[in-house]
């Protein structure tokens, strides 16, 4: 039900999205609320390398970078790989998207060291997957979490724990990922001259010559050449140099070696300026609300109470419930620019985040704090936890309280939530109602929580507990 009563106020309203796509300026004064990311940049700007796959944040064929400033002062950038089959158009807002042709083509011959070492490596067969591994391997590589030469093997696997190949297999895939890793040279390699190649095919065509009647005249084989052992070659010419590896570990070194630089698409220097404001996008059948303070989402929910809106963060679920279990919804309230739902901080007594803390940001957070002496083993649970959630992508946008208040019953952190004894802190327009419920009785039944029509989840308290010989806290 429509609160009619409540009525908006006098802020000052955007009505248009304006973004770059590959460092080019897209104004958009049509958009409709349900366009995902991905029609549009096919459909709208004929980009056709990002793929759809599954269509629900599974296969990683849609995979892009989307970059925006988390600091005009210090001019901090934000470089996260999402599904954009999931990603709604209008979240992109002030945002740098990077697809495959952002980064370089044959045609431009300015192939990007991620795709030119995908090809070298035979990591790509039917290609349709390509895209989105390349673009998590450059999202990988141009990440201010992880600069290129400080990434480790396993870093690189990490992160491609949302791309699926259904056809090339992962090891062609994973070896020329790896090339990028400062720790390479640590992979066990094997003396190639402590074993002597076997071709099966040869042994058959022998076996077919010794059958005939004929003979056929050849030329004889140097007896040298069959005790020749190939050894690591390298011929340096007047402007070119010859490269002759005979080990998987040599290639792999070789390719590590060069380039140093890590070339990336420059973030446009208007984006490094821009200033979210309140944002309305009235589409055809869908409207879309980005309030920009936790007093006007508080004003908008109240005016829009149970079904009457939709909150959104990473849409990672009400993308999954409007295109397969085909619900309707007709406005969506995106909560990603309100300050007080992203706070993290740690007092005497406990671990406090906000709503929309993601959780890849919830993972490196708690990875700094991860002390069993004073959090009683909660980070560590919460981190081995996270671990197997979803996948990077999904991780990038997905929030700590979208999850929470999705209520899913396969929910991978809620359970950790509930035994670390976490508290709840709910917000209402109405007289700036503020109450605070244990996670325990927050969820009622599947999919029903504890929540009135128009009141927003804010923070996350986690108590502060030490172990003791009566209670520990794990996860498994």
């Amino acid at each position: 039900m429509v609160n009619e009563a409540v009525q908006q106020s006098a802020t000052p309203t955007i009505d248009y999205l304006l973004f770059y796509v590959n460092g080019n300026r897209v104004i958009e004064h049509h958009a409709e609320p349900d366009w995902t990311l991905l029609w549009y940049l096919r459909n709208k700007l004929d980009l056709t390398g990002s793929k759809l796959g599954c269509g629900e944040g599974g296969c990683g064929a849609c995979t892009v970078l989307v970059s925006r400033c988390v600091d005009r002062d210090s001019g901090a950038l934000e470089h996260r790989t999402v599904n954009s089959c999931l990603a709604p158009l209008c979240s992109v807002d002030g945002c740098h998207v990077v697809t495959i042709e952002g980064i370089g083509s044959v045609a431009k011959s300015n192939m990007h060291p991620a795709q030119s070492r995908i090809a070298e490596m035979y990591a790509s067969q039917c290609g349709f997957c390509t895209p989105g591994i390349v673009m998590s391997l450059y999202g990988t590589l141009t990440s201010s979490d992880h600069p290129h030469t400080s990434l480790t093997i396993q870093d690189i696997e990490d992160a491609f724990d949302g791309n699926l190949c259904r056809c090339t297999g992962y090891r062609p895939i994973l070896d020329a990922a790896k090339t990028f890793a400062k720790d390479i040279n640590t992979l066990p390699c094997k003396d190639s001259s402590a074993s002597k190649s076997i071709s099966t095919t040869l042994d058959k065509c022998l076996s077919f010559a010794e059958e005939s009647n004929k003979e056929i005249a050849k030329v004889e084989f140097p007896q040298e050449l069959r005790e020749y052992i190939p050894e690591f070659t390298h011929i340096k010419g007047s402007t070119i140099e010859w490269y002759r590896p005979v080990t998987l570990h040599e290639l792999l070194r070789l390719r590590s070696t060069y380039p140093k630089e890590i070339t990336k698409v420059e973030f446009p220097q208007e984006l490094r300026e821009y200033i979210p404001e309140f944002t309305h996008i009235k589409g055809s059948t869908i409207e879309w609300y980005r309030p920009v303070t936790l007093h006007e989402l508080l004003r908008l929910r109240s005016t829009y109470p149970g079904g009457a809106s939709k909150l959104v963060y990473g849409n990672t679920e009400v993308q999954i419930e409007t295109k397969f279990k085909h619900l309707k919804y007709p406005r969506f309230i995106c909560v990603t620019n309100i300050e007080e739902l992203q706070q993290m901080k740690r007092t005497p007594t406990s671990l406090i985040f906000g709503a929309g803390v993601t959780l890849t940001r919830l993972q490196a957070k708690l990875a700094q704090w991860n002390d069993p002496k004073v959090d009683g083993g909660v980070c560590q649970a919460l981190i081995d936890q996270l671990k197997y959630f979803a996948s990077t992508q999904i991780r990038n946008v997905a929030s700590l309280g979208g999850n929470i208040v999705n209520a899913s019953p396969i929910s991978d952190v809620n359970p950790v939530l509930q035994a670390a004894g976490a508290v709840l802190e709910l917000h209402r327009a109405e007289a700036n109602s503020v109450r605070h419920i244990p996670i325990t009785d927050f969820f009622l039944a599947y999919r029903r929580v504890a929540m009135i029509d128009d009141e927003i989840l804010v923070n996350i308290h986690i108590p502060l507990q030490l172990s003791t010989n009566k209670t520990f806290l794990r996860s498994y």
